[in-house]
């Protein structure tokens, strides 16, 4: 699982913001509006205002999903904040995305890089390794760590709590894991973000909110994001194309025995 840092980054780890824009943004946007975009090649797909909220549910709801999802895999779900210096692993996207490397450069002869011997895909490759590693040795990872076993923990004990099988202890127990989660979420949970303006989001939330806008809005300006999404739809053609292909089926034939002559 990708982690938050991953995703903020937005365009300087586009393989990451690829996962962003194919499972999340994509539902923001909205199916019909996506497939228009798609179709497409000069519009913008979707708009800034739209790509800043997906970005602001994604980091507010980060920590709740990663706890859900760790809750019922547990260590079997590895995350970008659970590696460490003795256990190198090469980022999901790596997986997702298999031997092409994005390179949003505007004078570059390939946008989207698949020879493993060429200068742009091995500094592509070894930024975002190198970024990986960095993270690792920050605080946050452990933080993020304790913050889902500790989360963890705390469900465990609301389980074992007595009279939790009774009708009465169910729905206790479901209070207090919807207070779990709401504890969980960055912008619309804590107490103390903030008296709340803006439909239950915190003041910071919404700051968050217009600085997103505000990032996009440059780079869509400078041109970034034409480049972004060019190479977004080269990769996202492609993958469709291989995904139809391996969804079609087989055709089968069969003998017409009216019109076979019996030798």
């Amino acid at each position: 699982m990708l982690s938050l840092e991953s995703i903020e980054r937005r365009l300087e780890n586009p393989k990451a913001y690829y996962v962003f824009y194919q499972f999340f943004y994509k539902a923001a946007v909205g199916e019909v509006h996506w497939k228009e975009c798609m179709d497409s090649s000069e519009a913008r797909i979707g708009n800034d205002t739209t790509e800043a909220f997906a970005l602001l549910l994604f980091a507010n709801n980060y920590k709740a999903w990663l706890y859900e999802e760790k809750l019922n895999h547990g260590e079997a779900l590895w995350t970008e904040y659970d590696n460490v210096a003795s256990v190198r692993r090469d980022s999901i996207v790596d997986r997702l995305l298999l031997d092409l490397e994005f390179v949003l450069e505007k004078d570059t002869e390939e946008l989207v890089v698949r020879d493993a011997t060429k200068k742009t895909y091995k500094k592509a490759a070894k930024a975002r390794k190198d970024w990986l590693a960095a993270l690792i040795r920050l605080p946050i990872c452990a933080k993020m760590r304790r913050t889902w076993q500790d989360t963890a923990r705390a469900e465990e004990r609301n389980e074992n709590e007595p009279n939790a099988a009774e009708p009465d202890g169910k729905k206790e127990r479901c209070r207090k894991k919807r207070k779990l989660m709401k504890g969980l979420r960055k912008w619309t949970g804590p107490a103390d973000e903030g008296e709340r303006k803006f439909k239950g989001w915190s003041d910071s939330g919404h700051k968050a909110f217009e600085q997103s806008t505000v990032n996009i809005k440059i780079d869509v300006q400078r041109g970034t994001y034409a480049i972004w999404e060019k190479a977004f739809r080269e990769v996202h053609i492609e993958q469709e194309k291989s995904k139809k292909n391996e969804e079609e089926p087989v055709e089968k034939y069969s003998v017409n025995k009216s019109v076979v002559w019996e030798l």
